[in-house]
């Protein structure tokens, strides 16, 4: 019997010794206990390697009543110059590539931790499509159920060995730029990603009925809800017209309208029609994103 616990152990070794570094590491800061890698070097790394675990992870240590829901485009806009126009705390709760699925589920999730107040929801037309079913907030959801998972976590991995490297070796990592220039890249945005988006579209009964839930809900107790449609470039507005989808278009903003208070940018106005005023069809820069920020908070 002695003989088999030393046997054991001995094997057991290794493991602690992985569990040991993947709390000091910990790319996500899940344990939160472990400053050996600073929290800019996570920033520049874990964050976009898995944007749902580090905002969820963030939120549930430190909870605010104000949130912004949505995909890269409200990432855009900065939570810390809406705090200083409203005198609240704003948490940006969106992600990069995030679905509307997802944007429902963080609601819920950021209910269930504390009382919120203000709640905004960027939704633009890509994300309103019943065959965009992407969500990888319950995976995360799960991580934070079961501590075990985070140890076998693939990303958690990935993030760990390249934060080792961005530490001891001074690594950088060019996370999520595209490998063609700017004007290869709106290209691409228009012809393909556009095209790939809307190969097919499903109105989205069951994300609306969601939607209307959380209105109904935000309503029910006194909290502010609004949806932000934020601008496009005309080029992927008129896009939706050459694929056939100008009907949908049209409903998908008469919906919204109707459902809950909505911000609507994008149309043809000075910003969508400036093609300086945008980084990619997708996204305005960070100027317009402050402007927007000033339009909506004042």
């Amino acid at each position: 019997m002695k003989k088999l616990l030393v046997k054991i152990s001995i094997f057991s070794i290794p493991f602690v010794i992985y569990g040991v570094l993947v709390i000091l590491i910990d790319p996500f800061n899940y344990f939160g206990i472990s400053s050996i890698i600073p929290d800019t070097y996570k920033a520049e790394t874990s964050y976009r390697l898995n944007y749902r675990l580090w905002k969820m992870n963030a939120y549930r240590q430190q909870p605010t009543g104000n949130i912004l829901l949505g995909d890269s485009r409200m990432l855009l806009l900065d939570a810390d110059s809406i705090s200083a126009r409203t005198g609240q705390d704003y948490f940006n709760f969106a992600y990069g590539g995030g679905s509307l699925d997802e944007a429902i589920e963080t609601f819920w999730f950021a209910d269930s931790i504390t009382s919120l107040q203000n709640v905004y929801i960027g939704l633009n037309f890509p994300m309103f499509n019943g065959y965009h079913t992407v969500n990888l907030t319950r995976q995360a959801k799960e991580t934070f159920a079961n501590p075990m998972l985070y140890f076998i976590d693939k990303v958690m991995i990935k993030a760990g060995a390249m934060l080792v490297a961005r530490t001891l070796f001074d690594t950088q990592y060019d996370i999520e730029r595209p490998d063609m220039t700017p004007e290869q890249f709106w290209k691409y945005q228009i012809a393909v990603t556009a095209q790939s988006q809307f190969e097919r579209y499903l109105y989205p009964d069951n994300y609306y009925q969601r939607l209307s839930e959380i209105v109904s809900y935000c309503n029910q107790k006194k909290i502010t809800v609004n949806v932000i449609i934020f601008p496009e470039h005309v080029d992927l507005i008129n896009r939706y017209s050459e694929l056939g989808l100008d009907e949908e278009y049209a409903r998908f903003k008469e919906d919204i309208h109707r459902l809950v208070k909505t911000f609507d940018f994008n149309y043809g106005n000075p910003i969508t029609e400036n093609r300086a005023d945008f980084t990619d069809p997708y996204h305005f820069t960070t100027d317009i994103g402050l402007q927007l920020v000033d339009e909506i908070w004042q």
